[in-house]
């Protein structure tokens, strides 16, 4: 099909190349006008400099993420035209010197433009995203992905400390999501970041569409302390938020069902795994002061280990603590009949689940249990299947807390009946991998890279939580000194 002329050249004046001598022509237009209105006035001379001025500053500031370069580049560009804008309109346009700094102090800039864009194409990309064949790979795909087919979605969005590039498997059968994922330690030595800054999230409705999220600062190098209680007398129902993830949103869990029919979840029982030092007993303060701050919530725990020092100035706000093995067998012991008792009672007043009306009606408070040390219950025999698989339903929450979720430490049965998981730093990728669910490691969670070098930070998978935060780091509170605890609890 033949071209016409007239659709030649406003292609040609579309093309990003033509917008900065487009930019420069119109600069004789507006100073012309602008002489005509404003010539010999004072006050539209300095009208004109302060505007010359802010537009150079706000050029300088809007650009503050963009590289060092292409933001002096920018800002010299803006300075210049409004100065020349200025200058111009005060004196006259159309005079010899006027015009020859336009034609070569404009074309200079202009081309220095064109020069840029030039330098940032890449022609395979080119050719691939207009349809007309090349791998689509881009640098860093084709390095760190290797053979993988790959395009790009569009250009990568940009935000401070956060980019985030949409992906095409151009290549169906020989590639998923799942292997992008396990190739993110060569993504992240390509970018000289942490392996724990990249993830890769699926598209829920293609296998074929995903993400690529990088963010290249941690920003939980330094835990924050504890803010204080997010619902002070409120319910159990409201979210217990005990820390911050990286992109500064508090990291929330929920114990009780919701049984909203738009948005349902069932109460959970939660795995709180990570090697020694890693924090965990840190972050359980935290969210037990949560917990202790609602109205119609108790709390049991037990801590064969450390007892006293895990519970400390919470024990006189809990309703048993046991801080010896036999005591705390005694309570597991106790446990199946306070389920049978309060599955009963929620049955015969027509509940299905614990719920507020529940208590409301029948005085009967929503139960945290906390099992510290779970690994040596388990290898002495103690017998947890039964609870974790009938304690929901009766408005009852089991944190089950050891340093390795392994099947010498821990039964698969109880594993499996753990609806939430936080995984603190753990020793080694087998361990990561027995802690958390495959399709979040696949997404990049890798708290192997912690260890114990960096108490409080965590992955949180549970009910509740948006499903892209799975494989976003976050960061316990610092919990509030003992000798402040009574004060809040009291209240």
């Amino acid at each position: 099909m033949t071209v016409k002329p007239q659709e030649d050249a406003w292609k040609a004046l579309k093309s990003p190349h033509a917008r900065p001598w487009l930019a420069v022509a119109a600069e004789l237009p507006a100073s012309v006008l602008a002489h005509a209105a404003w010539s010999g006035q004072p006050m539209a001379a300095i009208g004109l400099t302060l505007a010359s001025g802010a537009l150079t500053a706000a050029t300088w500031w809007t650009a503050k993420d963009s590289n060092e370069a292409r933001r002096r580049h920018a800002t010299f560009t803006a300075g210049a035209a409004s100065s020349y804008l200025t200058v111009a309109s005060m004196t006259n346009p159309l005079g010899g010197t006027q015009l020859s700094v336009l034609a070569l102090g404009g074309a200079t800039l202009a081309a220095s433009w064109n020069v840029r864009k030039t330098m940032r194409t890449d022609p395979d990309k080119t050719k691939a995203s207009d349809g007309q064949g090349g791998s689509g790979e881009t640098g860093l795909l084709a390095k760190s992905i290797g053979k993988a087919k790959l395009a790009l979605r569009g250009e990568p969005k940009v935000e401070p400390n956060k980019v985030t590039a949409d992906f095409k498997i151009t290549a169906p059968g020989e590639l998923t999501t799942e292997e992008i994922g396990r190739r993110i330690n060569y993504i992240a030595t390509e970018l000289n970041v942490s392996p724990t800054s990249v993830r890769v999230i699926s598209d829920p409705d293609s296998a074929a569409y995903g993400q690529i999220v990088i963010v290249p600062e941690d920003m939980l190098k330094t835990p924050k302390p504890w803010p204080g209680p997010s619902a002070p007398g409120g319910s159990i129902t409201e979210p217990i938020v005990f820390g911050l993830y990286e992109d500064g949103a508090p990291e929330r869990i929920w114990l009780p069902a919701n049984e909203d029919k738009k948005n349902p979840r069932n109460a959970t029982h939660f795995g709180v795994f990570g090697m020694n030092g890693s924090a965990k007993s840190s972050a359980m303060i935290d969210i037990l002061i949560e917990i202790l701050t609602r109205h119609d919530v108790i709390v049991w725990g037990m801590d064969p280990a450390k007892g006293e020092q895990t519970f400390g100035p919470l024990l006189p706000y809990m309703d048993w603590v046991e801080i010896t093995e036999a005591g705390g067998n005694d309570m597991i012991d106790t446990l199946p009949q306070v389920i049978t008792a309060r599955a009963g009672a929620l049955g015969r007043a027509g509940f299905k689940n614990w719920t507020p009306a529940a208590f409301k009606k029948l005085g009967m408070p929503y139960m945290a249990v906390v099992i510290e040390e779970a690994g040596r219950f388990f290898r002495n025999g103690a017998e947890l299947e039964g609870l974790v698989q009938e304690a929901r339903s009766a408005g009852i929450s089991i944190f089950i807390s050891l340093q390795r979720p392994s099947a010498t430490s821990m039964p698969t049965d109880v594993r499996e009946q753990l609806g939430g998981v936080l995984c603190f730093g753990v020793k080694g990728s087998t361990t990561a991998d027995m802690a958390l669910p495959d399709d979040v490691r696949d997404r990049g969670a890798r708290p192997e890279v912690w260890e114990n070098r960096q108490p409080g930070k965590n992955y949180c998978v549970a009910p509740g939580v948006d499903e892209e935060l799975y494989a976003m780091p976050a960061r316990s509170f610092i919990p509030p000194d003992d000798d402040e605890i009574p004060t809040l609890l009291a209240a």
